[in-house]
């Protein structure tokens, strides 16, 4: 490009301040307007439900206090992004709104950053005074792009890959803060500068490991566009770099956590690919999928998983090596370009550098994921657009057609892609549209199939969910996840021997579920099978001492058991572990009725009706208990509104008739008497066994006569 060889003895850390009255005017209105353009791209993100890998995160944060998190936090290898998600989570709980709209508000700032990074690179005149006056107007173009491009959204719409966009605003903040550090004249700027960059570097390192490499592109960028020589850079910015190089040590400490706690949050070691064959099939990806969709954004895929078999691994496809090829050209040119201290050397450079933790010799268990290109995009669009440019100087001479021709390209462009994100956003709308675009584009994701028969599940159609199911198991025949969530169908549909089975088949394939423990447990407790299921719902315990439901499970088994003690203390934890668990509170209400301890059944019926107002069978069990303890009023009141909501429901009416009775008992036959009145009355309308209405009448009249009880 030969605007690129045209450098004035102007230095980027001398602080140039040469621009045109338009860039005085136009610099600031730019930005407000790629804000716009990013709330139109995601304006209907917000409420975009969560997926895959997001609903586990929120769970984990969701009601955590926080001493739990202050106790975690140290214990996670992205502490950093941990933290937003359990700050969204006190703000909007599970509701996605607040989640969401971090996302797009860190997604903005660095858009916002990467703008003033372009702009201020142009303005010092090293690059011609046709970019320098027009840098704001570049600067919009390259940082445009970027912000609306539909292949961002995965790194920005779905909620859990804030990891990637977090800790790229931290990338972004450090080369921002490099410029404004060589600018500053003045100490005490440039120290608060200085601090900035090195503590954004610091946090990024603490969101994502692919921050590793940002020391090394702060150097590179320095080198290529602000210091003149390497000592001078040395020199004026040394300290900026040791601060810089220290953050490694976060890097060490997240590894070793990873290694301690396990927590391998990039998917590290992998067991399909050798470090060679992951290597290779890096460079298929790359030519056949990153780039691809960086100039044609079509057919986005949330999760690839195994549904992409890499060309490496196909008998007779040279296509491996014909990528490879490309791969290998174009870092041999980032290197020669970087070598002679070349813009485009430097967008090689950031292209191979970022992608390199994931996209290298490190096997990572799926091999293609979009949001890797959340901060290499930058590169290809910074390279195409004056790769556009400077063809356009060539073709076309009259400088005001060809401001016409880029100006009225980039605004297509621009539209074009805000209205791709905002489609690709309405694909995210649910389970079922985002993963049945899963499958369409990659057929043979047994994942994506699992996950779409989860979505189809979820929304009540079980007999669409139990087809997708069987997709997965023809690629994966005994995929664990998928035959439990099959098995869970089919024991809700009281095929129950086969729901055991198909848990059984789970466990066989992977006995350290909890979960499919305590899904056979519950086939053996509908079988009667008691000793099984309490030994299921043991299993699923010691897979997990913290698993509410399955305490309370195993509360009802001893309950049958008559294991008294052991029943009321296995319905007390889960209650510890789960306060908001309605059963638990439920179930040791009716421990209590049952062992005639009125007080104690009136308490954890009342907390349990707290929980789930309107539930009938909580409202009878908490009447039982108010009778039994000789409140009638209060419990005839409740059990009245239980008949209410549900008029057929049997045993409400059988214990307003033990309510009107115990008014006999009383002496205050006049209350008795129309009680038992209505109650007959309520038995009949709600069309009850005539034997039970029978019996109504029977003690209507034994009252009437004066019977005594």
């Amino acid at each position: 490009m030969n605007q690129t060889e045209v450098a004035t003895k102007t230095d980027l850390a001398e602080g140039s301040s040469v621009v045109s009255d338009a860039g005085v005017k136009w610099h600031h209105v730019l930005p407000l307007l790629m804000v716009v353009l990013g709330v139109l791209a995601y304006a209907n993100s917000m409420y975009v439900p969560f997926v895959l890998d997001d609903v586990p995160r929120v769970e984990r944060y969701v009601g955590m206090s926080w001493g739990d998190f202050l106790n975690h936090i140290w214990f996670t290898s992205r502490p950093i992004a941990d933290a937003t998600m359990y700050i969204n989570g006190l703000i909007s709980g599970a509701d996605p709104w607040s989640y969401h709209l971090f996302n797009t508000i860190v997604h903005i700032s660095g858009a916002l950053l990467l703008f003033g990074i372009v702009r201020r690179v142009l303005m010092v005149g090293r690059f011609g005074e046709r970019l320098q006056k027009n840098a704001h107007w570049f600067a919009f173009a390259v940082a445009g792009l970027w912000l609306v491009h539909p292949l961002q959204t995965q790194a920005v719409t779905y909620v859990i890959q804030r990891h990637e966009s977090l800790m790229g605003l931290f990338y972004i903040t450090v080369i921002y803060s490099l410029i404004r550090l060589s600018e500053s004249e003045k100490k005490e700027t440039a120290i608060v500068w200085g601090v900035l960059g090195i503590v954004a570097c610091f946090l990024g390192m603490a969101t994502k490991q692919v921050m590793v490499t940002a020391p090394i592109l702060a150097v590179l960028f320095d080198r290529c566009f602000i210091a003149k020589s390497w000592s001078e850079m040395v020199k004026k910015r040394g300290l900026y770099y040791v601060g810089l190089i220290a953050s490694w040590g976060v890097i060490a400490w997240t590894m070793h956590v990873e290694s301690v706690a396990g927590d391998a949050s990039a998917g590290f070691d992998s067991k399909v690919l050798t470090p060679m064959q992951y290597l290779l099939s890096q460079g298929e990806v790359i030519v056949s999928y990153y780039l691809k969709l960086a100039f044609w954004p079509d057919a986005l895929v949330l999760d690839y998983y195994n549904g992409v078999v890499p060309a490496i691994l196909r008998e007779n496809d040279p296509t491996w090596w014909m990528t490879c090829g490309v791969v290998g050209v174009l870092l041999l040119a980032s290197f020669y370009g970087i070598a002679r201290m070349k813009w485009w050397g430097f967008c090689g450079m950031w292209f191979f550098l970022i992608l390199g933790p994931t996209s290298s010799f490190m096997p990572i268990i799926d091999i293609i994921f979009e949001h890797r290109m959340y901060l290499s995009l930058i590169a290809v669009i910074c390279v195409t657009v004056f790769v556009v440019d400077w063809l356009l100087v060539k073709l076309i001479a009259s400088g005001s057609l060809r401001t016409l021709v880029e100006g009225g390209g980039i605004a297509i462009v621009l539209a074009t892609l805000v209205f791709l994100t905002y489609v690709r956003n309405i694909e995210y709308s649910s389970g079922i549209s985002i993963w049945s675009s899963v499958v369409e584009r990659v057929p043979f994701n047994a994942r994506g199939w699992h996950n779409l028969g989860a979505a189809y599940d979820e929304d009540g159609q079980s007999d669409i969910a139990l087809a997708s199911f069987s997709k997965t198991l023809e690629i994966i025949p005994e995929h664990a996840e998928t035959l439990n969530s099959i098995g869970k169908i089919r024991l809700d549909q009281d095929f129950v021997e086969e729901a055991a089975s198909l848990f059984q088949r789970a466990i066989k394939k992977n006995d350290q579920s909890a979960h499919y423990h305590y899904n056979l447990g519950r086939a053996y407790w509908t079988l009667k099978l008691l000793d099984q299921a309490e030994l299921k719902f043991n299993d699923a315990i010691a897979l997990n001492d913290e698993y509410a439901t399955a305490y309370n499970n195993l509360g009802l088994v001893y309950a049958i058991q008559n294991k008294n003690e052991q029943a009321a203390e296995a319905f007390k934890k889960a209650i510890e572990l789960d306060s908001g668990l309605t059963d638990a509170y439920y179930n040791l209400g009716t421990f209590y009725l049952k062992n005639l301890h009125a007080n104690q059944a009136i308490e954890m019926m009342s907390k349990a009706l707290s929980l789930e107002p309107g539930r009938v069978d909580v409202m009878n069990g908490l009447g039982q208990g108010y009778a039994m303890n000789g409140q009638l009023r209060e419990a005839w009141k409740i059990l009245k509104q239980a008949n209410v909501i549900s008029p057929r429901y049997m045993p409400v009416i059988g214990n307003m008739s033990v309510v009107a009775v115990g008014y006999a008992k009383t002496g205050d036959r006049v209350t008795a008497i129309k009680y038992l009145r209505e109650v007959v009355t309520l038995a009949e309308r709600g069309g009850l066994p005539p034997q039970l209405v029978q019996g109504f009448k029977s003690k209507l009249k034994a009252v009437e006569n004066n019977a005594k009880f």
